[in-house]
């Protein structure tokens, strides 16, 4: 008999259960069991005083009284070839999503009980590829099991709010996106532990993804309450593409304004550094170049939106959010780095923006005119 729950009840409680009027001198406890049978158990140290209600001499049931010619004799093949394959549907079904409506519907239908082991066996067989990672934190240092549990709960959290809201298992979408980006990470940590200098093309391959456009984008597309279908999250790999090119000029516009600030501070070589290397020039003609790249870049990221114009297109939302992304990086390092410090041209701009105030000019009003007519003012105003 295995403990589900229980619940410790004061003495001045009485419970009423199956004709039956319990009153504890002191304390009781009910206790609900799941096997083999659900149930309730009350345990008590003292006494009950049980008093039984008289009986209200029901009439026999009519259900008894009732013949039927379905016997078990008959249908009880077909029960067992119905029940053998529903086992074979809960065996073979692979998708989450598809697997706990099945479970719900079989529990709604008030035929679970017909397959309590292969249900316990299907939940087990989709929980443990969810607890593998859990285990491979214990193999960790200390200082990135932190970082590690927060970003696996992140993209839990997002991928259980898809498929509660739109249905849809997003999980390897997320997983891809957080392999990708520590992936690129990695290649930077090796660079730089190793002293080495990628040239202009190596950088550009790792670093489009390393900035986190691509990662940003699929977020901010299953985050933001866009109706998602399948067919829409093919928006993902049609808008490759623009997202690939964004994501490029945000890396590049991050360099022109951070990269003399971190190699101060000990960092990989950046694109500016790079192209000095492979061209032979000085600072000032590597930035130059790296300006021309940001121009082809939007270029190629334009002629990219032009071949998805239709409002309805199921990548529409993403080529909005890839331009704002390309445009908002280029307005925050284009006088600096905007975002590692605390001064300069961004937080004018900021502060223009949010805090002071903007001025209206308002017209000559004629006040006495106003207070006549009460509409002149809702009008002004």
């Amino acid at each position: 008999m295995e403990l589900v729950s229980s619940y410790r009840c004061p003495s001045s409680f009485t419970i009423v259960r199956r004709g039956m009027v319990f009153q504890p001198q002191q304390q009781w406890t009910i206790m609900a069991t799941q096997s083999p049978s659900p149930r309730l158990l009350i345990k008590t140290k003292n006494k009950l005083e049980v008093n039984l209600r008289r009986s209200a001499n029901y009439h026999p049931k009519i259900i008894e009284s009732i013949n039927t010619p379905y016997t078990y004799e008959l249908y009880g093949t077909k029960l067992e070839e119905l029940k053998q394959e529903t086992k074979r549907v809960l065996e073979s079904t692979r998708d989450h999503s598809s697997l706990l409506k099945l479970i719900d519907t079989m529990q709604r239908l008030g035929v679970s009980y017909h397959f309590e082991e292969e249900i316990e066996e299907a939940i087990c067989d989709h929980v443990n590829p969810i607890m593998g990672p859990y285990k491979a934190m214990e193999e960790l240092p200390e200082y990135m099991k932190i970082c590690y549990l927060a970003m696996f709960n992140f993209g839990n959290e997002i991928a259980y709010a898809v498929l509660k809201n739109h249905g849809l298992d997003v999980l390897s979408y997320i997983k891809e996106q957080w392999t990708n980006l520590c992936r690129s990470y990695l290649v930077e940590a090796r660079w730089f532990y190793s002293g080495y200098t990628p040239t202009l093309d190596e950088y550009l391959d790792n670093s489009w993804t390393s900035v986190g456009g691509p990662a940003a984008i699929t977020h901010a597309y299953l985050m933001l309450g866009f109706p998602l279908t399948l067919d829409s999250l093919d928006g993902l790999k049609i808008s490759s593409d623009t997202i690939y090119w964004a994501s490029l000029i945000t890396r590049l516009s991050d360099d022109l304004g951070t990269s003399r600030d971190e190699i101060e501070r000990g960092d990989v070589a950046k694109s500016i550094h790079c192209c000095m290397i492979k061209e032979g020039v000085s600072e000032e003609e590597a930035r130059d170049c790296i300006k021309d790249l940001i121009s082809f870049s939007w270029k190629k990221l334009n002629e990219a939106t032009a071949k998805i114009n239709h409002r309805h297109h199921p990548a529409r939302s993403i080529i909005t959010m890839s331009l704002n992304m390309a445009r908002t990086a280029q307005s925050i390092f284009q006088h600096g780095d905007g975002i590692g410090t605390s001064i300069g041209i961004t937080k004018d701009r900021l502060t223009s923006l949010i805090v002071k105030p903007i001025p209206i000019p308002i017209q000559h009003v004629n006040h006495q005119a106003m207070l006549q007519e009460p509409n002149l003012l809702l009008v002004a105003m």
